[in-house]
């Protein structure tokens, strides 16, 4: 499925669930734990951090992830990264997410990585659906 980016107008975006990606199997799990340190975000790609993409009022955040070589008129296919956590945890800024943005990036895609509402467990109701 695709549809029109709201970001730009050059980018098309292509939902999908990033199941495994060669050479990254060494990455760290959805189950890291909060205290793992932030790993540093790789400089061979263009990186834009904490996009507000549900309106400035909300909290989640999304990254944007693009090839050096990017430019304001060229096309790129573009993932939607979604983080695993069954919706109580997991974080766009963990390095299984930024290491498959940058891989993608490194090969010509454009990744947006983003958070989602997560459950609070002082309000006791379901976020999703």
């Amino acid at each position: 499925m695709t549809f029109k980016s709201t970001c730009c107008d050059h980018c098309v975006f292509l939902l999908g669930i990033a199941v495994a990606v060669p050479g990254l199997s060494s990455l760290g799990s959805a189950n890291d734990k909060k205290t793992s340190p932030v790993p540093e975000f790789p400089s061979d790609v263009n990186i834009i951090q904490d996009i507000s993409y549900l309106g400035l009022d909300r909290h989640e955040k999304a990254n944007f992830y693009l090839p050096l070589t990017v430019t304001h008129t060229a096309k790129h296919p573009c993932v939607v990264l979604i983080h695993g956590g069954g919706f109580k945890g997991g974080d766009k800024a963990r390095k299984r997410e930024i290491e498959i943005g940058a891989f993608l990036a490194r090969n010509g895609f454009a990744a947006f990585s983003i958070n989602y509402k997560l459950w609070n467990k002082d309000a006791r109701k379901p976020v999703w659906p």
